[in-house]
């Protein structure tokens, strides 16, 4: 055994912060995205049919109860539209051997997917905070 051995799988696992897999990495928000992919389409279509209730419950004076819940799934199947999409691709760690350069972009790509994740979280932060609200708008207006 030699001291270069364990340096060999280091680069390709720095992500993995001790094995403990409880923390959110790029890595894992991809995984989660590529197994929610088959959903890509019903989010699609789900945000299709909401917008069309939408639309006939402003014009239609019957139909505005179904104008909250419209918002609201709209609202999560947009996000969940953007989830999927945004972390179906992710750029890979750079290899040691990779030029600063090439270190360099790799990071800075990282970064932005970094900032995309944090931004994605929020959003989902604020769309569960306005779900709740406006449920609790529409079940007070509409006969709970």
């Amino acid at each position: 055994m030699t001291d270069h051995q364990p340096e060999q799988g280091s680069p390709v696992r720095r992500s993995d912060s001790g094995g403990n897999s409880s923390f959110v990495t790029l890595e894992n928000l991809q995984k989660i995205a590529r197994f929610l992919t088959p959903l890509k389409w019903v989010s699609i279509f789900a945000f299709v049919i909401f917008a069309v209730t939408f639309i006939f419950s402003v014009v239609e004076a019957h139909l505005d109860r179904y104008t909250i819940p419209s918002v609201v799934g709209g609202m999560w199947a947009m996000l969940l539209f953007a989830f999927i999409t945004g972390f179906q691709v992710i750029p890979a760690h750079a290899p040691a051997e990779a030029s600063m350069t090439e270190r360099m972009t790799t990071q800075i790509a990282r970064a932005a997917y970094w900032l995309l994740a944090a931004l994605t979280g929020t959003a989902s932060l604020g769309a569960l905070v306005i779900t709740f609200r406006l449920l609790v708008i529409w079940s007070s207006e509409h006969g709970a």
